[in-house]
C-alpha cells in the first residue's frame, strides 16, 4: 500500500509539472492524425503500395500517400537491411544484396546508423518512425517556443502545428528525418547562449545531439538546409546578448558543432568514401536549378486545392505542370499557419529574431518558387 500510494503521488506531482499536459496534447494530436493509418483504415506501408508483393490497393480518392516511391525503394527496404544487421550483431556497413554489393551506410537514404532505424526491422516501422519523429518535432517545437517566452497555450498549439507540419504530412522517405530534429538544435543553440550569458559551463550537450541525430539521420540536403538555418538562427542570437559574452557564446556553439559533427564521423566517413564512385543522378547538378511551378504556390496555403498527391496528373492529354509539382514538392504550411506567422512577424520582443526568420522564409520561398 505504502508503494502504491508513493507511485499516486508521483503521478500526480508529475501531472501539475508544467510541461506534462502539453507533451500529452502534442502526443494526442499525433496519434490522432495517424488513427485512419494505425487502425489499417487506410494504408502507407511501402510493402503494399511500392514493392508490387500484393495486388494493388485502391481507394475511394484517386492518388497516393505520399509524394516519392523511395519510401519503399530506400527508406523501408535499405533501413529494414539495416535493422536486421543490428539486431544480428553486425554493423550495417555493406548491403551483399544490391547488384554484386554496395556501401550499405555510406549510401545514407537507408539511415543505418539512425537509432529508430530499429523500428524498420517490423512490419510497419515506418509509420512507427513517423509517429515518432512527428512527436520529437513537436515537443522540441514547444520547449523551444516556451524559451521565447510564450505561454503554454500557444507553445502547445506550436509544437502540435510542426509535429503535424506539411513534410511529415506528404513524405515519408528520408528527407523527412532531419526536420524532426532542427528545433531541438534551436533549442540547443538557445541553451549555449543562455549558458554564455550566465558564464555558466556546459550549455553546448543538447546541441551536439541534435546535430549528430541530424546528420545520422540520412539526408545530407535536409540536414544542410537545416544546419543553414541553425546557424543563421545562432548569428541572430549573437548580436543580441552584447560582445562581453560572445567568445562565451560562440565557444560553446564551437563546441557543440564539434562534438555533434565527431560523434557522426563514422557515417560521415562512410558517405565521403563512397561518393566519389557513387551514381547521383540529377542530385549532382539538375537538382540544382530545378523549382517548382508558381501555380504551386497555392498549395502552400490551401494543401489539397490541387487534388489528393499525384491523383490528377494522369489527365488526357497529360498535364506535366501538376507532375512537377507534385515531384519537387517539400510539403505545405497551411492558412492558419501563414496567418499566425504574420503576426509573429509584427510583434515587438524578440524584434531582431522575428525580422531576421521573415528574410530566412522569404528566402526559401524565392528559391523553392
Amino acid at each position: 500500500m505504502l508503494r502504491q500510494s508513493r507511485a499516486t503521488a508521483r503521478l500526480h506531482q508529475l501531472l501539475r509539472a508544467p510541461g506534462t499536459i502539453p507533451v500529452l496534447v502534442i502526443v494526442a494530436a499525433v496519434v490522432a492524425a495517424n488513427l485512419p493509418t494505425l487502425l489499417h483504415l487506410v494504408t502507407t506501408n511501402p510493402l503494399l503500395l511500392n514493392a508490387e508483393l500484393a495486388p494493388p490497393t485502391h481507394g475511394v480518392l484517386p492518388g497516393v500517400p505520399y509524394t516519392d516511391p523511395n519510401a519503399g525503394y530506400t527508406t523501408q527496404a535499405l533501413g529494414h537491411r539495416a535493422a536486421l544487421d543490428w539486431l544480428h550483431g553486425h554493423i550495417p556497413w555493406w548491403n551483399p544484396y544490391e547488384g554484386a554489393g554496395a556501401p550499405l551506410a555510406g549510401e545514407m537514404q537507408g539511415g543505418a546508423f539512425f537509432p529508430p532505424v530499429l523500428l524498420l526491422a517490423a512490419h510497419a516501422g515506418l509509420l512507427a518512425m513517423q509517429v515518432l519523429l512527428e512527436a520529437v518535432a513537436g515537443w522540441a517545437t514547444y520547449f523551444l517556443v516556451r524559451r521565447l517566452g510564450v505561454g503554454r497555450t500557444l507553445s502547445t498549439a506550436a509544437g502540435v502545428a510542426f509535429g503535424l507540419c506539411g513534410t511529415f504530412a506528404w513524405i515519408a522517405h528520408a528527407p523527412m528525418r532531419p526536420v524532426a530534429f532542427l528545433p531541438l538544435c534551436l533549442v540547443g543553440v538557445e541553451r549555449a547562449v543562455e549558458a554564455g550569458r550566465e558564464h555558466r559551463p556546459g550549455g553546448w550537450r543538447l546541441l551536439a545531439m541534435a546535430l549528430a541525430l541530424s546528420i545520422l539521420a540520412g539526408f545530407p540536403e535536409t540536414t544542410l538546409i537545416d544546419g543553414l538555418l541553425v546557424g543563421w538562427w545562432a548569428a541572430l542570437r549573437l548580436v543580441g546578448p552584447g560582445r562581453e559574452v560572445w567568445r562565451a557564446v560562440t565557444g560553446k556553439l564551437a563546441a557543440g558543432l564539434a562534438v555533434g559533427v565527431g560523434l557522426a564521423l563514422p557515417l560521415l566517413a562512410a558517405f565521403v568514401a563512397y561518393l566519389p564512385s557513387s551514381d547521383l543522378g540529377a542530385h549532382s547538378a539538375g537538382f540544382a536549378y530545378a523549382a517548382i511551378p508558381t501555380l504551386g504556390l497555392v498549395q502552400d496555403v490551401l494543401p489539397y486545392s490541387l487534388g489528393p498527391i499525384s491523383g490528377f496528373t494522369q489527365t488526357h492529354p497529360p498535364d506535366p505542370t501538376l507532375g512537377d509539382i507534385w515531384g519537387n514538392t517539400g510539403g505545405f504550411v497551411s492558412a492558419t499557419v501563414v496567418a499566425g506567422a504574420l503576426v509573429g512577424l509584427v510583434g515587438r520582443r524578440q524584434r531582431l529574431l522575428r525580422l531576421g526568420l521573415g528574410a530566412w522564409i522569404a528566402v526559401c520561398l524565392l528559391r523553392t518558387y
